[in-house]
């Protein structure tokens, strides 16, 4: 008996992308963001959500895809260390997956530093790359986001 998963799907351009639904704790129409000088060309900067500031990663800018000016959709994913907002051009829905229907990435899809993919799988007659949340954003600007994190308590107190 194979197990279905529900996952939250999203385009960047023509493209199909998916996260485990757990991984999601929303989804935001556009936001002002606050840039952050000398931080990596994906991190677009903060905003504030119900009173805790939020990391916004592009992912066009993470997989190195041409930026798009439009205003996008926000998904705040679950990771290590607090939330991060990820901008997309739209959050397609949620789709259903049977676990036989998703294939193991290729070897030239893997990457031991920066292992994001977990699958493709075949859904409403489209390719669907499934990704995984806890390699979404890479572990070196993880590291500085999550010290972003820890220092904006002391900026608040000054």
């Amino acid at each position: 008996m194979n197990a279905e998963h529900k996952h939250v799907v999203f385009r960047l351009g023509p493209d199909f992308f998916g996260l485990p639904i757990e991984s999601v704790e929303r989804i935001l129409n556009a936001q002002t963001v606050t840039r952050v000088p000398q931080t990596p060309a994906m991190v677009m900067g903060v905003f504030e959500l119900r009173g805790e500031t939020l990391p916004a990663v592009d992912l066009r800018a993470r997989f190195n895809l041409e930026i798009d000016p439009s205003p996008g959709q926000f998904i705040v994913v679950a990771q290590e260390g607090g939330s991060v907002a990820v901008r997309v051009d739209a959050v397609d829905g949620i789709a259903v997956l049977d676990d036989s229907k998703v294939e193991p990435p290729q070897d030239w899809l893997k990457e031991k530093e920066d292992d994001f993919v977990l699958g493709v799988a075949q859904s409403e007659g489209r390719l669907v790359l499934i990704l995984r949340p806890e390699h979404l954003i890479p572990a070196n600007v993880r590291k500085s986001l999550n010290k972003g994190k820890t220092a904006a308590p002391a900026l608040r107190a000054a």
